[in-house]
């Protein structure tokens, strides 16, 4: 499958996968690709937006489309995947999302496109405490037909709501068997000090690896030092951070322990604009004597926030587009989004409003960014018409929203009527239409909105 060759992450949902947890190989080269988002301040977050939807050219070339859609809480209500075949969007992949009344996750239910329907394949279920921590995550998976326990995690905290412990368990005859233990530390600040991972020889733990962490005044983080068990501690790797005034990661320097000493394996170097957001990813590796370029990786963003990542690989003398890297950001509720072995990534944002059926007062015309976007061949676009009063309370207004193409001309009218003020949604379907740039207008009294879609066959 063609999603495995990178990760969407999401808080907890995909928190068990790191490879490193499941190989008791070296796993120094894992360490030193995967952990450099952490140490930033900022990075390149829009930071009013939630993602709408990515679409990711992979290095094989091959594209695949991320759409995100949210409830009014602006929380993740369903993601989907699909992967560009015969010049088309098909679907892939389908992942549904429960929330709790206190807005937590309360179930994620995972479903793959089989040609004719969703055919679901694993579920994950969130057990919390009085306080909301999370203290248990199941995963069931479908065995023919049959959903079975795979897995599960459960967690402790301290005093102070901090991670204290969590352990990863398996399901194998029909009981459920430890696999791995981490442990976490913290220094007066909160700060997470140390991580010790234990594995389960069968009677007991048995320590594996140990991360050290340390900060400067700033309480940023300097240093990540890496340490495998072999019946006592030895080196593997470290991280060294630098930063600017501004507290934003200028420099990564990545080193192993190799013949008794630390060997530089790759450094990789930040360039901010001036509005402190990532624009220049610089990655160079060590080889002998000096440091030789590898891959670039540029933020280019739009007015309306929308981003776009390509990676350039270096053939010794220029930079050449379709090179191979990981691309990485968040959105404005911090949610990770990491992309492997990518040339370039699309990044589409819309606006979210807290509007919530009739409780909540409207102010604001709004309209949003249609979703999918780009999309084939129907989308979706949602509008509000404001009142200065409840939604209970009926006042009508006159609403238009057409479709015009790329020339100006009128295409097609969604809406011509009067509306009561209030939220509303509506598909519109471009079957019948060439592949291009459209522009979708909303007007009502004086005010007028346009927003740019791109239909892609």
């Amino acid at each position: 499958m063609k999603s495995l060759k990178y990760f969407i992450l999401f808080p907890v949902v995909f928190y068990f996968l790191s490879s490193s947890l499941f190989s008791q190989t070296d796993y120094s080269n894992e360490i030193l690709e995967n952990s450099f988002l952490k140490t930033s301040k900022k990075n390149n977050s829009n930071l009013s937006n939630h993602v709408d939807s990515i679409i990711v050219t992979q290095d094989d070339e091959d594209k695949i489309k991320h759409i995100y859609k949210y409830n009014l809480d602006g929380n993740l209500e369903t993601y989907f995947q699909q992967n560009f075949e015969n010049d088309r969007w098909v679907p892939s992949l389908k992942f549904m999302y429960a929330y709790n009344s206190n807005g937590k996750e309360d179930s994620v239910i995972f479903q793959k496109w089989s040609n004719i329907l969703w055919i679901g394949y694993s579920k994950l279920f969130y057990t919390y405490n009085s306080k909301g921590n999370m203290i248990l995550l199941i995963s069931k998976i479908k065995d023919n037909g049959i959903w079975q326990n795979e897995w599960e995690n459960s967690y402790t905290y301290d005093s102070s709501d901090k991670i204290e412990s969590y352990i990863l368990r398996g399901w194998s005859n029909e009981q459920w068997l430890n696999f791995l233990k981490n442990s976490y530390t913290y220094d007066h600040n909160g700060d997470e000090i140390t991580e010790l991972t234990e594995k389960w020889t069968g009677r007991e733990w048995l320590n594996f690896s140990r991360k050290t962490s340390s900060y400067d005044a700033n309480r940023t983080l300097a240093v990540e030092y890496f340490e495998n068990w072999n019946d006592m501690w030895t080196n593997n790797a470290q991280n060294i951070f630098t930063y600017d005034s501004n507290e934003n990661n200028l420099v990564k320097l990545e080193q192993l322990w190799e013949n008794n000493k630390w060997e530089s394996q790759k450094r990789t170097t930040n360039t901010f604009n001036t509005d402190e957001i990532l624009s220049i990813v610089l990655v160079e590796k060590w080889q002998t004597i000096r440091w030789n370029n590898f891959s670039q990786c540029t933020y280019s963003y739009e007015s309306n926030g929308n981003m776009i990542a390509l990676v350039n690989k270096w053939d010794g003398s220029n930079w050449l587009p379709g090179g191979s890297g990981t691309i990485s950001f968040s959105d404005s509720s911090k949610r990770e989004f990491n992309f492997y072995a990518v040339s370039e990534v699309n990044v589409f944002y819309s606006s979210l409003t807290d509007v919530h059926n009739n409780s909540v007062t409207l102010t604001n015309y709004y309209l949003s960014q249609n979703y999918p976007n780009p999309f084939n061949p129907t989308t979706t676009i949602e509008y509000s018409i404001p009142v200065s009063v409840t939604l209970s309370e009926v006042e009508e207004s006159n609403v238009t929203l057409k479709i015009y193409n790329i020339l100006g001309k009128e295409i097609k009218t969604l809406v011509n009527e009067q509306k009561q003020k209030g939220n509303y949604t509506i598909e519109f379907d471009a079957s019948s239409l060439p592949s291009g740039i459209y522009f979708y207008k909303l007007q009502s009294g004086s005010f007028s909105e346009t927003k740019k879609m791109i239909f892609l066959k």
